[in-house]
């Protein structure tokens, strides 16, 4: 008998949901090379699992890419960026938003971000527009090697940047 009461109560709410999916857009990485250059990784190869109901703040999902995806105009920095993040072993990066809430004209997403097999929370501020066929997000966040069991990597003199500052706008339909 319980069984029956939470199917009907749960079944308006998983009819009301809407599945969204990656239409279109772009993830960068940046950091630097202390004392020489930039590195400045992107991808538009976004997979998703994603659902809205009728409230922005409804959002929830996830998001991955897969680190080999992560791509600059340097084919030879990237193979070593795909060995420091251990691409082999953690092939995908996984965001998963758990929470939005409406902050002034901005949306705080809240969830986790899993690098290199360890997850930490994240929280980032993003521009969520609603429209007729979908939803638009762009937003910035940072996260720290460190943070997430990979050593920056030295040579000779110069050394990575703990921090990654990615950006991101995405189109989901």
């Amino acid at each position: 008998m319980y069984k029956k009461i939470l199917l009907l109560v749960a079944v308006p709410f998983l009819l009301c949901a809407t599945n969204l999916s990656f239409t279109q857009g772009e993830i960068k990485a940046h950091t630097e090379i202390f004392g020489d250059s930039n590195i400045n990784p992107s991808t538009k190869v976004v997979m998703m699992e994603a659902s809205i109901d009728d409230s922005i703040e409804s959002l929830r999902g996830k998001f991955t890419i897969k680190a080999t995806d992560l791509k600059s105009s340097n084919s030879d920095r990237d193979e070593h960026m795909h060995e420091t993040i251990d691409a082999a072993n953690y092939p995908l990066i996984v965001v998963n938003i758990q929470n939005v809430t409406k902050s002034a004209d901005m949306y705080q997403l809240d969830g986790t971000v899993m690098l290199h097999g360890v997850t930490r929370a994240l929280s980032t501020m993003a521009t969520i527009n609603k429209n007729t066929t979908g939803l638009s997000i762009s937003g910035s966040f940072a996260v720290n090697l460190t943070d997430h069991q990979i050593k920056p990597p030295k040579l000779l003199f110069l050394t990575v940047r703990d921090r990654i500052d990615i950006t991101y706008n995405l189109e989901l339909k």
